[in-house]
């Protein structure tokens, strides 16, 4: 059998539902190995943090590839929330999964830097995926 060499992609979640926490936890567990001569699997390192303040303070010890991060939170609501992350981080892409599917709001916040807007539900672990990996290849 032959050993494919991953690519870690460090995500931090903020989010404070468990149940959506641990499936997108499971959305990023390990990809099956590909063949060869395609691109090295991804594995992606996932760390949870259930408030915006907790969030920040990992961003200010810990390095990500990138931010998934919910608008409803305990101590922040809305595209503020965004906002609080991307000020101090300017160069990590974020990307923001949330309950609130609303079209002005989503393009308002991509328009506004975010990496990319998901909304729960409608969203499955090849979307979640593909969505990181492309918001990180455009922040390079």
């Amino acid at each position: 059998m032959r050993y494919v060499k991953r690519n870690v992609t460090k995500v931090l979640l903020i989010e404070d539902n468990e149940i959506d926490a641990k499936l997108i936890k499971a959305y990023l567990k390990d990809a099956p190995c590909r063949e060869e001569n395609e691109a090295s699997p991804i594995a992606f390192d996932l760390t949870v943090k259930n408030s915006l303040s907790s969030g920040q303070e990992f961003l200010s010890t810990s390095d990500v590839d990138a931010v998934l991060l919910d608008l409803n939170l305990p101590d922040s609501f809305g595209l503020d929330t965004f906002f609080n992350i991307y000020k101090n981080k300017p160069k990590i892409p974020i990307l923001i999964l949330t309950g609130l599917s609303d079209r002005e709001l989503a393009v308002r916040a991509v328009r506004e830097g975010a990496g990319d807007f998901l909304v729960k539900g409608e969203v499955d672990d090849r979307l979640l995926r593909r969505s990181i990996s492309y918001a990180i290849e455009r922040k390079k």
